[in-house]
């Protein structure tokens, strides 16, 4: 079997910086760091099924054919909604791969793999994967073109789920490996937040004021609580939850503002949060602001 290097070809692709990844896995998906190949019979188990970052926020400079645009649940090729992602789009490429110690028999597994941000497509079949490996990791090997079955069999019983930044499979692989490519877009995030500036006007008598305090409640926290009390932190200032989404400034203030603001749209029912309440608080006690910060710019449903 040929062995076939990617190479970044320039006139396709155009690179900016770094932004979309992997979040998360579940299941029996792991995600690894880009392995030297994925060739066939290289990168193999029985269960694992290994996902990774490939090209990440580059510039498309030709239309990208994908196979799956839409949320839902495919395990026929008549399910399949093809469809192009224009020319000028900047994307990231993930790729989830599976490939077992053949003994005779075929293998299932399943996984879930979760994206920071929102999925433009997914690729499954057999040529329009090895036509999209230009987004490949550099320095990874990748299969020859050409060769069957490399992609998804949904005509068999392969099954794919895809959510707005989520991708679930199952996978029953025999003699060949299973190669599914995500595509996500670039800094957009599913989900709703309510930013600092929402949140900071929770205090007074006014309308606005009474409305505000009526959404902290409803999100289980009073503007009186404690910052530090809450988060399970010391580093914050003594202010309250109001308090504290009403700080200026940089460092300390900023977290703590937005840390606040992340929290309270976590907790609050009607806001539809990428991340739990208690990631929410692991990072805050981490002192990561840039992924709450990245969030709070999203479409906020209160009024």
């Amino acid at each position: 079997m040929y062995i076939r290097m990617l190479v970044v070809v320039v006139a396709l692709l155009v690179a900016t910086s770094a932004r979309s990844e992997i979040v998360s896995t579940g299941g029996n998906a792991v995600q690894i760091a880009p392995p030297a190949s994925v060739d066939f019979d290289v990168l193999q188990s029985n269960t694992a099924i290994r996902a990774f970052n490939e090209q990440q926020a580059a510039t498309l400079a030709a239309p990208l054919a994908v196979n799956i645009s839409a949320p839902g649940i495919y395990d026929d090729p008549s399910d399949l909604t093809p469809a192009t992602i224009p020319a000028g789009t900047v994307i990231s490429s993930h790729l989830i791969h599976f490939d077992i110690f053949f003994e005779g028999a075929a293998v299932e597994s399943s996984g879930t793999v979760t994206f920071r941000d929102r999925i433009l497509g997914v690729i499954v079949g057999d040529a329009d994967v090895d036509a999209s490996d230009f987004l490949g990791a550099a320095g990874t090997t990748y299969p020859a073109a050409g060769v069957q079955f490399r992609g998804a069999e949904l005509d068999e019983n392969d099954l794919i789920e895809v959510g707005c930044d989520f991708v679930r499979v199952e996978l029953e692989s025999f003699q060949f490996l299973d190669h599914v490519r995500v595509i996500t877009a670039h800094d957009d995030p599913c989900g709703q937040a309510c930013s600092p500036g929402f949140w900071k006007q929770c205090d007074g008598n006014d309308a606005k004021a009474r409305r505000r305090i009526a959404q902290f409640l409803a999100a289980g926290y009073s503007p009186t609580a404690k910052l530090n009390a809450t988060f399970g932190t010391t580093f914050f200032p003594n202010a309250t939850l109001c308090e504290g989404a009403n700080l200026n400034g940089g460092g300390v203030r900023s977290l703590a503002r937005h840390a606040v603001a992340a929290l309270l749209s976590a907790s609050h029912p009607d806001i539809d949060y990428p991340l739990t309440p208690e990631e929410v608080i692991a990072l805050v006690r981490a002192g990561r602001a840039g992924r709450i910060s990245d969030l709070a710019e999203l479409p906020c449903p209160l009024k």
